[in-house]
Parts: C-alpha cells; structure tokens; sequence
C-alpha cells in the first residue's frame, strides 16, 4: 500500500515525513540498507526515523546527516526538513543562512519532482520571509548566490557498507 504523507511538528515547525511498511524497527533496518547505497528516499525515510524517534532512539545530529545526504542528491522533502534543523538548531549548529538556502532551493522545486505539497511550500516561503527579517541583506544575498550555485549530487554509497 502506498504510505500517506505526514507532518509532524519540531519546535513548534511542521516537518515533513512519510509513512514505512512494517514495524518501525524492520523499516529502519531497510532504509539503513538503501541509504548505504545513496538511496536519497530511504536516507530522507531513515533521517525522519531519527528526528521523530520512530524505531530508533531520536537523534537530530543523525537526522541531519541523513537529511543532507539526501538533500545533496536534490530530495526536496529533505531540503525542507533539513532547512528546518538548520533554523532551529537541531542536530547542527543554527544558521540562518543555511536555512534560507535549503527553505529556498525547497521552495523552487527540482526539475525531476516537481513543484511540492502546497501547504508544505507555503510554510517555506514563511519559513523564508521570517528569515529575512532575522539577517542582514548581504546574509541572504550570500544565501540565494550558494543556493543558484547548488547542483544535485549523487552521494557515494557508504565506504563500510557491505549488504
């Protein structure tokens, strides 16, 4: 069955995670294999398991990990959760700057997914005009210019990976 879309909240901001088939614990052993092989779905799926403590303990530090792996291969739905942590300083140090850039390259879409989930790009255009009443000009000036240069790229498969 195909798993339905949900958001749950950190800090007060809705983050954005999907369902997995099975238990928690088989689901995190799954998407543990297919991460390892730069699976940026299975990393997003694995990175929401960490931030939301579902079949593993919760860990925001590894849930930025897996976030930006995934959000490196151009997943936007980690883009968006990533650029959450990033403003709320969870498992990574908070930066604002890092926040617009992933909230505005979320908000852009990718050319393979699409533009997103309305309410979900709604709340980054929020998340980004409440940045910018938080940082200089020339803050969000260097954001936008990291975000143009952004391209997608295919995270290597985990060098002690051995499934």
């Amino acid at each position: 069955t195909a798993a339905a879309l949900m958001v749950v909240s950190i800090g007060g901001v809705g983050l954005v995670i999907g369902e997995a088939p099975g238990t928690p614990e088989e689901a995190f052993e799954w998407n543990t294999k297919l991460a390892g092989k730069s699976n940026a779905r299975a990393q997003r799926t694995l990175a929401n398991m960490y931030a939301t403590g579902k079949g593993v303990r919760q860990d925001y530090k590894a849930a930025a990990l897996w976030y930006r792996r995934a959000a490196d291969q151009g997943d936007i739905e980690a883009q968006f959760n990533l650029a959450l942590l990033y403003k709320l300083g969870s498992g990574v140090q908070q930066d604002y700057g890092e926040a617009y850039k992933w909230f505005w390259l979320y908000s852009l879409g990718t050319p393979t997914q699409g533009t997103a989930d309305l309410d979900v790009a709604t709340q980054a255009k929020a998340e980004l005009k409440r940045i910018n009443t938080l940082v200089s000009p020339v803050q969000v000036s260097e954001a936008k210019k990291h975000a143009r240069e952004w391209k997608p790229v295919k995270a290597p498969p985990l060098a002690d990976d051995k499934r």
